[in-house]
């Protein structure tokens, strides 16, 4: 007898971990229907387990989410720690810094700080970070801008390319 392929749910904090959002977010796209979930009777949410591709995981990250945190000042250095240790990864200041001079990020009250001592404003730097974290957990390395010219995650031409390349490579390592 064939089996069928059925697809695969996490409770709603797991995913939320998984994808690199919180779950207010993730909870936000359950709600507008834009991911696969169902509600067991005892009230727990489940998210289906992968998202189709990785452009809708970045479709998914909306500025708006991150304004709560707009005109709050972060350092460079802060930014790296704080963010490195919420979405589980290493950042490294080169990428902040970097999306400071394409402006990614803006600096609240440019001039006041000197070198890595600059106030960069929270809510852009939580945008980007989300938007890198997805990057690195789908394997995305470099050639890719992190935002297009209307400030919106850079997508890929060929997702299902990039998902076929990514398979090999950790393939090729077992």
């Amino acid at each position: 007898m064939p089996t069928a392929n059925l697809p695969t749910f996490l409770p709603l904090p797991e995913a939320a971990k998984k994808f690199g959002m919180t779950e207010a977010i993730l909870n936000e796209h359950v709600e507008a229907g834009t991911i696969a979930a169902g509600i067991l009777s005892d009230g727990e949410i489940l998210v289906g387990e992968t998202m189709t591709d990785i452009n809708d995981r970045l479709r998914a990250i909306r500025r708006e989410d991150f304004e709560h945190l707009r005109g709050d000042g972060i350092t460079v250095t802060e930014a790296v720690k704080k963010y490195g240790l919420k979405h589980g990864i290493k950042m490294v200041r080169q990428s902040i810094t970097l999306w400071v001079s394409r402006g990614y990020i803006h600096e609240l009250d440019p001039g006041t700080g000197r070198g890595s001592r600059k106030e960069l404003d929270e809510a852009d730097v939580a945008y980007c970070s989300a938007i890198h974290v997805v990057r690195k957990q789908t394997g995305i390395r470099t050639g890719l801008s992190l935002l297009d010219k209307n400030g919106l995650p850079g997508l890929l031409k060929y997702p299902n390319l990039s998902r076929y390349r990514r398979e090999q490579r950790v393939a090729d390592t077992r």
